[in-house]
């Protein structure tokens, strides 16, 4: 009988575990993640800045830490800004209707946004790097994409078109294009030139812009076409030309137009201030500029009816001019026109 004790006890202790509850096994439960709302980046706006406090909801004022800031393009709907552009440059994206910083690049050499091989689009940018002597293009997160060497025999700097297609440049011999898929290079435009440079690409790539000088140092400028290397223009004077789509709109360098001053307010009016660096008006005779005729006692030329005219029209606009003066430092006239939407 002794034998089966052991038997009989192991039978017990599984009857007992059968019958009895054991421990349940429990997972924990996980819990549905609650998104949280990131809080907008921090942006250059500043309510409290002098020139937005002077002209109310006209203006939004986005005071710049950077030093040294050389000028901003445009991309798309954000703004690159370039500083820091004599030995390097830092090349900063500003995004979003506070201008909050996206992105930032550093160069190891100075380009400034007047620079003929800079070009920008919504997708990002291109220029030339005279250091390493290529093509550099970035994305719109300012991150290299690709490079691209410079051609034989290059004059001057090369010029990528938008579509990132073709380079155009020049050499001792003329004009050229390389097309960067099909690896053909066609010549635009024979011209034996002691010195030319491609400076500029133009209504969506159709017309481009040269400056050319012969042996004696007499400089022009070549509006050339892109397809067919037909001139034209052809002037002495070093234009600026802007284009958008079909449109375009050419400027000289005359005049004392020192900077343009845009915004809209909640009244939909656009501002365009204009300064200049001359010797300013008395404070006696600016109360009188506006009136017809009148000469102030500092005027060395004119007949006194410049801003008179300018005074009327704005009014036949329903618009307004301001005009502050500092003797010594210049003069700053500041026109209000009203801008109406389409119904």
């Amino acid at each position: 009988m002794k034998r089966w004790y052991p038997a009989l006890i192991l039978l017990c202790l599984l009857l007992a575990g059968c019958s009895g509850k054991g421990e349940e096994t429990t997972f924990p439960t996980q819990t549905e993640a609650v998104p949280v709302e990131a809080a907008p980046p921090a942006g250059l706006h500043d309510p409290d800045d002098p020139v937005e406090v002077r002209y109310g909801d006209a203006l939004r004022a986005y005071p710049l830490s950077a030093a040294n800031v050389a000028g901003m393009k445009a991309m798309g709907s954000d703004l690159l800004v370039f500083s820091d552009t004599e030995v390097s440059t830092r090349i900063t994206r500003l995004s979003g209707e506070e201008l909050y910083i996206a992105a930032t690049a550093r160069l190891d050499f100075g380009l400034t946004p007047d620079n003929p091989s800079l070009q920008v689009t919504e997708s990002g940018l291109s220029y030339f790097d005279p250091v390493n002597r290529q093509t550099v293009v970035l994305d719109a997160s300012l991150r290299e994409i690709t490079h691209i060497p410079v051609p034989e025999d290059l004059e001057g700097t090369p010029l990528l078109s938008r579509d990132r297609e073709t380079l155009y440049y020049c050499t001792k011999a003329g004009v050229r294009a390389w097309n960067l898929e099909t690896g053909i290079r066609r010549v635009i435009k024979e011209a034996g030139f002691a010195q030319q440079s491609v400076t500029g690409l133009h209504l969506n790539d159709t017309v481009l812009q040269c400056r050319v000088a012969d042996n004696e140092g007499n400089a022009s400028t070549l509006l050339l076409s892109t397809e067919s290397g037909r001139i034209l223009y052809e002037g002495a004077q070093e234009l600026t030309m802007r284009s958008r789509g079909d449109s375009y709109f050419i400027s000289f360098p005359t005049g004392c137009t020192r900077a343009l001053l845009f915004g809209q307010a909640g009244e939909y009016k656009a501002f365009v201030e204009i300064l200049d660096q001359g010797r300013g008006i008395p404070p006696e005779d600016l109360e009188n500029v506006k009136t017809k005729f009148y000469k102030g006692s500092n005027a060395v030329r004119g007949s006194g009816i410049g801003l008179a005219l300018v005074d009327s029209i704005m009014t036949a606009l329903d618009g307004t001019m301001d005009i502050q003066s500092t003797l010594g430092r210049g003069t700053v006239v500041t026109l209000g026109l009203p801008l109406y939407h389409k119904a």
